[in-house]
């Protein structure tokens, strides 16, 4: 969609809030007004621009003057403690909490003599696709809108764009070129809402394309995760495992080894940055602080890694692979 070019579009940018969670409080587009060949769009709190060219476009969003009300957010160093500190209650399924308890865990842990407790933290990542998001959005005289986008979920953008514009879904239009990269990046609906809505102001077709620092503001990222893990042990047996994720999820957090009592919890939580779907979604995280923690406990109780996992696997095809 980068390379799209139909007859008469021009190339939009919108204003974006400096900092997630931000609240426009004051705005002065007059200089933007002024730039010959320039448009502002002011829209049911969209704020954009539309020119020519996107440089002009760059440099009439650089003319606007707006004041924010910025949130209070936490630092790298106290995400721990702010995701600690803020749960939230979420529908069960793909972000819902997740709990499973079997046998004892507790009781385990009093009794095993050998027991080990660790925190890992994976970071938030952006998915930097080498093609930033880009839409090109051009309406027909009879209503209807047409959305060229490098998306992964068509369909789900075609009812987002329908939603937000006020259409039946038939008269919402949505192609999909080759495009430049995704990871599980490139789900939202946000650039071809800008593009359709942009269009629809200005009256001719409008191509809206991010630039690589929206790329990592305005897309969402990998959730940043903190898994906490309490293991038992007695002899060369894990007898207990507990194993909590916050914010991440819980997909991967059941893992291959069978442990008598185990604790399994995830709780979704007010993420300070916006966050979404990524490749292989929160198993990356989980198996990390689980395979981890498998070392860790490998060396409190004097065993090789491999002679402590073999033993609690049933699935005899990962064995191999151990072995292998």
């Amino acid at each position: 969609p980068s390379d799209l070019a139909i007859a008469g579009m021009l190339h939009g940018r919108v204003l974006r809030p400096p900092v997630p969670g931000a609240t426009l409080h004051r705005v002065d587009t007059s200089a933007a007004a002024a730039l010959p060949s320039v448009t502002v769009v002011r829209e049911d709190g969209l704020v954009g621009v539309v020119a020519p060219n996107p440089f002009m476009a760059g440099r009439a969003l650089g003319q606007i003057a707006a004041e924010w009300d910025r949130p209070a957010l936490p630092s790298w160093d106290g995400l721990v403690a702010w995701l600690r500190e803020h749960p939230i209650e979420a529908e069960e399924g793909w972000g819902g909490p997740f709990h499973r308890v079997i046998g004892d865990p507790e009781a385990a842990q009093k009794i095993a003599p050998t027991y080990l407790a660790a925190t890992y933290t994976t970071a938030y990542i952006a998915h930097v696709p080498l093609e930033t998001r880009v839409a090109l959005a051009a309406w027909n005289e009879d209503g209807r809108v047409t959305v060229w986008t490098g998306t992964q979920m068509p369909f789900g953008i075609r009812a987002a764009l329908a939603e937000e514009l006020g259409l039946p879904e038939e008269r919402v239009r949505v192609i999909t070129p080759d495009t430049g990269g995704g990871f599980g990046g490139k789900h939202a609906s946000g650039v071809a809402i800008e593009a359709a809505r942009l269009a629809r102001a200005v009256g001719r077709p409008v191509k809206v394309r991010w630039t690589r620092p929206e790329e990592f503001t305005e897309g969402h990222l990998r959730p940043a995760a903190v898994i906490d893990v309490r293991s038992g042990a007695d002899g060369d047996a894990i007898t207990t495992w507990e194993m909590r994720n916050t914010n991440s999820g819980m997909f991967g957090l059941v893992g291959p080894y069978t442990v008598p009592s185990q604790r399994l919890d995830f709780q979704p939580a007010d993420s300070p940055l916006r966050q979404g779907s990524y490749r292989a979604l929160a198993a990356t995280a989980n198996h990390f602080a689980r395979e981890s923690h498998m070392d860790e406990l490998a060396a409190a109780m004097g065993l090789d890694p491999l002679e402590l996992r073999l033993p609690h696997l049933a699935d005899e095809r990962l064995a191999d692979v151990l072995h292998a």
